[in-house]
């Protein structure tokens, strides 16, 4: 005899799985900008209480003369992810309630330009 029971419970898990993973896959987006070298620009976004939220960046463009900083917040000011010197990198993390959260993107200066150019924007994307 087969068991049914196991057979349904399995396809009933099997096809939460897929669910999930076409919600998270059809959520999925990036975003690509440009910032100023010495600039910053922040993204917003809502996050319900305890989805994990994931993110991926790069940073191209920036010069010898230059850094830039990233760090997530959420509306409390709390420091959800921090990074200095960042050119690329990863951040995950869950919120306590149902909240918004900040990416920001900070270009400064760390020590003096030779010539009179202004340095070149940068290129963000973040997925």
């Amino acid at each position: 005899t087969i068991n049914t029971n196991y057979f349904i419970q399995t396809n009933l898990s099997s096809m939460r799985v897929l669910i999930v993973l076409a919600v998270l896959l059809s959520t999925a987006s990036s975003i690509s900008f440009k910032l100023s070298a010495e600039g910053t620009r922040c993204i917003k976004e809502e996050a319900h209480k305890d989805v994990l939220v994931v993110g991926e960046f790069t940073i191209e463009n920036v010069q010898p003369t230059h850094e830039v900083d990233i760090r997530v917040t959420d509306t409390k000011d709390q420091v959800l992810f921090s990074k200095e010197k960042a050119e690329s990198g990863k951040f995950a993390f869950t919120l306590d309630d149902y909240d918004m959260f900040s990416i920001c993107f900070t270009g400064k200066r760390v020590q003096a330009r030779v010539g009179g150019a202004p340095p070149p924007d940068l290129n963000v994307k973040l997925t």
